[in-house]
C-alpha cells in the first residue's frame, strides 16, 4: 500500500503530489510576463515596457492618474458653452490632417437626430479604422469654437465614459483607454496578490 499524504489518512497523493486548491494564492503569476494576456504582442510589450510596465504585478500596480468626474448627458442641438458633458451618436464620416510638428488630428462628423458637431482626437490616427460611418459612439468632452474635443469615448458599448471611470497614465503610443483595457484584463489575476493586512 503507498503511503498516504500527512494529514489526509487513507488518501493517496497524486503524482508529483497535490495540485493548489481552488482559490489558492499564486503569487509567481503576478510575475509573468504581459503577453500572457491576451492582445499583448512584442510590439504593445515593448511599448507598455517604456512605461516600466513589464510583469502583470506591474500593470495592477498602475494607479489610475485620475477618476471621470459625473458630467451631464446632452444633445448635440443642446451643447453651449465649454463644460464637459456626454454625447451619444453615430459616425458620418471621418478625416485626418497634420498640425504643427507631429501632431496628428483626426475628425469625425457625428450626428444624434438633433444635430451634427465635428469630434476630434489627437495623435490616434489608428482610431479611424474603427470610426466606420454607422459606428455608435459615446464621446465624453468639451464643446469648443471647432467642434467637441474628445477626452474619452465609447465605440459600440463600453464603459470608459462612465462616471467615475478610471484614467491612466499613458504616453503617445498608448492610450488611457487601451492601459484601462489591459488592467482589466489583469485584474483577475489579483486574487494571486497576498491581502497586505495580516488575518
Amino acid at each position: 500500500m503507498s503511503r498516504s499524504q500527512p494529514g489526509f489518512a487513507g488518501v493517496d497523493p497524486p503524482p508529483g503530489g497535490w495540485r493548489p486548491t481552488r482559490g489558492r494564492f499564486r503569487p509567481e503569476r503576478l510575475d509573468s510576463p504581459l503577453d500572457v494576456l491576451q492582445g499583448v504582442g512584442q510590439t504593445l510589450r515593448k511599448r507598455l515596457a517604456k512605461l516600466g510596465l513589464e510583469r502583470v504585478g506591474d500593470l495592477l500596480d498602475h494607479r489610475p492618474r485620475r477618476y471621470e468626474r459625473p458630467a451631464p448627458q446632452r444633445k448635440i442641438s443642446e451643447l453651449f458653452g465649454e463644460e464637459e458633458v456626454l454625447i451619444e451618436g453615430r459616425v458620418l464620416s471621418t478625416s485626418t490632417r497634420r498640425g504643427r510638428g507631429r501632431l496628428q488630428i483626426l475628425t469625425a462628423q457625428i450626428t444624434d437626430g438633433t444635430g451634427q458637431i465635428s469630434a476630434t482626437w489627437f495623435n490616434q490616427p489608428w482610431l479611424r479604422g474603427k470610426l466606420t460611418p454607422g459606428t455608435q459612439v459615446r464621446l465624453r468632452g468639451s464643446p469648443n469654437r471647432y467642434g467637441f474635443a474628445v477626452r474619452s469615448y465609447d465605440l459600440n458599448g463600453g464603459s470608459a465614459t462612465a462616471d467615475f471611470a478610471p484614467v491612466y497614465p499613458a504616453s503617445e503610443e498608448i492610450s488611457a483607454a487601451k492601459l484601462r483595457d489591459l488592467v482589466e484584463a489583469a485584474l483577475p489575476l489579483a486574487t494571486d496578490r497576498p491581502d497586505p493586512l495580516p488575518a
